[in-house]
């Protein structure tokens, strides 16, 4: 199976659209098509103070909105033409004040592409967030740092491997971007747990039999954040993308407590695939 029905959401401006970008690199390798989604919402002036805000101010923060709006739809243009993408792109805008979701938009597609968000704060009521989307999409989420390059199929992918749920999802979400001359570091961090039966077992059987090389690698785990073991392995090994399962824990202690799902979205430094 391939990536062959790829949507990439909006996320702010920025000078180079690399999310955008990277979704067209990998619509163009796979033959497949691309979608751009942007959601309408409220400007956050207008939400905070919209009782004492006069008119004219109103109409100006929906004229600024419109101007990002056409910016984007023009970038999006000119990013699928050089793609070769013309005749397979199409730009998509939702309007919330119409009851338009973008979590049940998003779910009929193979891929969804986001970059870390809003570069600017009048552009974050218009910018998905990228957990947000991994918690409700259903689908898998490839998070683009603002200033990667990476190949749409890397020849080294490093799995951030615990066992549960939503590592197994990212294991299958991830093989379509692997082929058999691919590499794989399969990751554990913490303390091996000891009986006779091998925790690896499983998950190495599937990927080998897919004809892909696999190399275990354990970290005991010491004063580092299991996301900075995650990022520091993956840049160590040389890896162009990170796959790992996404809120294990709920949402609401990640934003407490943090967690390592809010930990790899604030140090990226290389494209994550996340399934939840």
């Amino acid at each position: 199976m391939r990536y062959r029905n790829i949507l990439c959401t909006y996320a702010g401006d920025s000078p180079r659209p690399v999310g955008l970008t990277h979704a067209a690199r990998i619509a163009a390798e796979n033959d497949g098509w691309l979608t751009a989604v942007l959601r309408h919402g409220t400007p956050r002036l207008e939400t905070c103070y919209a009782t004492r805000l006069p008119a004219s101010v109103i109409s100006a923060l929906h004229e600024a909105d419109d101007q990002l709006i056409a910016q984007a739809r023009e970038r999006f243009q000119k990013v699928v033409a050089e793609s070769g993408l013309s005749d397979r792109a199409t730009f998509v805008e939702l309007d919330a004040e119409q009851g338009e979701s973008l979590s049940d938009f998003v779910r009929t597609f193979d891929l969804i592409v986001c970059t870390l968000g809003a570069e600017r704060p009048n552009e974050a009521h218009l910018a998905a967030r990228p957990d947000t989307i991994a918690l409700n999409s259903g689908r898998p989420v490839l998070v683009v740092p603002n200033e990667s390059d990476g190949a749409a199929r890397p020849d080294h992918v490093l799995i951030a491997w615990d066992g549960k749920r939503a590592a197994a999802r990212a294991v299958g979400d991830v093989l379509p971007m692997l082929d058999a001359g691919s590499r794989v570091s399969l990751l554990t961090v913490g303390r091996k747990e000891q009986g006779r039966n091998d925790p690896l077992a499983g998950v190495l059987q599937w990927l080998t039999r897919h004809g892909i090389a696999v190399e275990t690698i354990h970290e005991e785990g010491d004063r580092r954040s299991v996301p900075e073991i995650i990022l520091e392995t993956a840049v160590a090994r040389g890896a162009g993308l990170v796959a790992m399962g996404a809120f294990e824990h709920s949402r609401l202690s990640q934003e407490i407590w943090g967690g390592v799902t809010s930990g790899m979205l604030q140090s990226a430094s290389r494209p994550i695939l996340m399934s939840h």
